[in-house]
């Protein structure tokens, strides 16, 4: 019969909940991010970013400080994007005991300007002949790498950018430009891929045209029987990138605010939940026992209630390296205080209730009525204030984070904002860098408000005529 009577109020409670749209609003934007949380292991581009956030090498394939991929959806110039090309093709004929073994990789490049850069990453175990050439589409080829070694189970990457890729481009340049152009060349400013993938002609170097089409990397290997070479691939570093761009540490900002979804709602949800619970029982609990217990608990209310948050929490995390339960179990304690005032005052009405006295009069224990007969019937009224509690705990996490006192072993918002502004994001123009992290932010916190505030206006009464 109970189970059927609390099904019966939850509907009830939903009817009333969907006639005010905006906690309609703000349930279904919660929904997305929860959404979003049980796709991460899907939709996470970079899956080791919660893992290896602050690993440098994790990242270093990727640009430093590009936009993301949607700002020249309207500009005239494309720019080339970020792509990683696994697909390859085989070609291996055996010879003498050698086996000739090419990798080759297809490049559509359709862009108004070249790539940075090209990077080849392979495993080989072996003794091996290893070299890397770009097939043009006009049939220019150009060796861009080129070693011969025993390799023992390395994982190699080879930035194709080097000195002898920039000696091998300058033979190119030399049969089509005249000498006198070749004399001014200064070889360390030469940009490598801007030449490769341009046109041939005599205004190269000052107004190269883009050379349009289907470019080959080839990866053309002379190895033993007993040589292994695994998992070959190729990384272009474009001058844009993924959904929400790069920071200057190269890593992918979309990445870094889907890994920090789980810790906003952890940390926002926990902190909420406890301290509302904490601060249900201590208004209950002063109300009803009153006299000298009651006024001990107020004295400890009020001195809590007056301690400034926000610098004792930036004095704790600067003398101690907290992790981020320990945050929660720090916003919990600076938390609960916020709605005893509200719970004492119903509490001194229903503790003069008939039911209360009849309670007693049967032999109940004080414990058994607030736990079983008064908290029960507030705990409905404090689940706004649960809703209103959550937008504080995130945006205390990111204010601590954002002066640099959060976890750094996480991936949160807060954090994502902190390097933004070490990292110079306003002054360079970083605009993807700052804007996302901090609108995800609003949006989750508005959504929990506008809960709260739906929330409210059914739970109590007196707001209904609103």
């Amino acid at each position: 019969m109970k189970i059927k009577e609390l099904f019966a109020e939850l509907k009830e409670f939903f009817n009333e909940f969907i006639k005010v749209r905006i906690g309609i609003i703000g349930l279904v934007i919660i929904a997305l991010f929860l959404i979003l949380l049980i796709l991460e292991p899907y939709i996470l581009p970079y899956k080791e970013t919660n893992k290896r956030w602050r690993d440098i090498k994790y990242w270093e394939d990727n640009p430093v400080g590009a936009p993301p991929v949607w700002v020249q959806t309207f500009s005239k110039i494309k720019k080339p994007k970020t792509e990683f090309i696994k697909k390859y093709e085989i070609e291996e004929t055996n010879e003498n005991g050698l086996i000739y073994r090419n990798y080759y990789f297809d490049y559509n490049f359709k862009y108004s300007v070249g790539p940075d850069n090209i990077i080849m990453h392979l495993n080989v175990d072996g003794l091996a002949s290893i070299q890397v050439t770009l097939v043009r589409p006009d049939d220019e080829e150009v060796v861009l790498y080129k070693q011969t070694s025993l390799f023992e189970n390395e994982n190699l990457r080879l930035t194709l950018d080097n000195v002898e890729s920039k000696n091998n481009v300058f033979e190119f340049l030399k049969t089509f430009l005249n000498e006198d152009v070749l004399e001014k060349i200064d070889m360390k400013q030469l940009k490598t891929f801007l030449i490769l993938f341009s046109k041939k002609d005599s205004n190269i170097l000052n107004n190269s045209i883009p050379l349009h089409g289907d470019y080959k990397i080839a990866l053309k290997t002379v190895i033993k029987d007993d040589t292994i070479i695994r998992d070959p691939y190729i990384v272009i570093p474009g001058k844009v990138s993924g959904l929400l761009g790069t920071d200057n540490a190269k890593r992918d900002i979309f990445s870094g605010l889907i890994a920090g979804i789980k810790w906003a709602l952890t940390i926002g949800l926990m902190t909420a939940v406890i301290s509302v619970f904490i601060g249900l029982f201590w208004g209950v609990t002063s109300a009803y026992f009153g006299g000298f217990v009651g006024n001990l608990m107020n004295r400890i209310y009020e001195f809590f209630i007056n301690l400034p948050m926000l610098p004792i929490l930036i004095a704790i995390s600067a003398v101690f390296k907290i992790n981020i339960w320990v945050l929660i179990l720090l916003l919990c304690i600076f938390s609960w205080t916020g709605s005893v005032r509200t719970i004492m005052a119903i509490s001194l009405q229903l503790k003069e209730e008939v039911f209360v006295e009849a309670s007693k009069s049967l032999g109940a224990g004080h414990w058994r009525i607030i736990f079983k007969h008064i908290m029960p019937l507030i705990l409905p009224l404090t689940f706004a204030n649960m809703a209103f509690a959550v937008p504080g705990a995130i945006l205390s996490e990111a204010g601590l984070s954002l002066l640099g006192l959060g976890d750094p072993t996480i991936v949160t918002w807060g954090s994502i904002l902190h390097d933004a502004q070490t990292g110079g994001a306003f002054i360079n123009g970083l605009w993807w860098w700052i804007i996302p992290p901090g609108l995800v932010m609003s949006l989750l916190a508005s959504s929990f408000v506008f809960v709260g505030w739906a929330m409210d206006k059914i739970l109590h009464p007196k707001l209904r005529t609103r």
